[in-house]
């Protein structure tokens, strides 16, 4: 019954924890002191406060101006208010993480398969590309909250991709190898689409 009859006290154009009709700045600010007070907000609380700010105020002072201007119920919708736009903040900061997760990953997936079609077997081994892959769905996983599990890139007919050493191959075969790797890695991405070149002799 007592907040219904605070509720009807209140303006109706403004919040509740702004000025009330009647309310005199000194009233105000002392309503902003108690408010303020959060977790630990009681009058008397209050009136300590406000007394070593130099605005001695009795306790009976303080529980005439919060009955006359709900103090409570004002303070409580401030408290709310609060709480909903930390929440919005947190949805955000989430939001923008996982976002700059995703970016991150597609970065290290396009420099993967960037990095195989300029490979040479010399210099990079197909291992370490296929570990940048792993690194990149790792990260392209956790910011879509998927659970872990093992990524297994695979070859022609199913199987697991090869890691053996590329340069003993000659040309054409080492083309071909390095061109079904590149495809994989490619369709894993889900941004970059097959050139055509189906025989492998083409430019990677």
């Amino acid at each position: 019954m007592a907040d219904k009859e605070t509720s009807r006290r209140l303006a109706d154009d403004r919040e509740p924890w702004e000025r009330q009709p009647g309310e005199t700045p000194k009233q105000y600010a002392r309503f902003l002191a108690y408010r303020d007070l959060g977790v630990v907000r009681t009058l008397k609380k209050c009136v300590e406060t406000q007394t070593k700010s130099g605005d001695p105020i009795s306790y009976r002072t303080a529980q005439q101006a919060s009955w006359r201007f709900g103090w409570p119920v004002r303070a409580e919708a401030w408290d709310r208010a609060q709480a909903e736009q930390d929440q919005a903040e947190l949805r955000e900061a989430r939001r923008q993480m996982v976002s700059g997760h995703r970016r991150v990953a597609s970065v290290l997936l396009g420099k993967a398969v960037a990095a195989l079609r300029d490979l040479d077997p010399r210099a990079m081994k197909p291992a370490e590309v296929v570990q940048m892959v792993r690194l990149a769905t790792d990260i392209e996983r956790q910011a879509l909250e998927l659970p872990s599990a093992t990524v297994a890139l695979t070859g022609p007919a199913g199987g697991p991709v090869q890691t053996e050493d590329l340069s003993q191959l000659d040309g054409p075969a080492r083309r071909r190898r390095l061109a079904e790797i590149a495809a994989e890695l490619a369709y894993r991405s889900g941004g970059v689409g097959d050139d055509g070149d189906d025989d492998g002799d083409g430019p990677l």
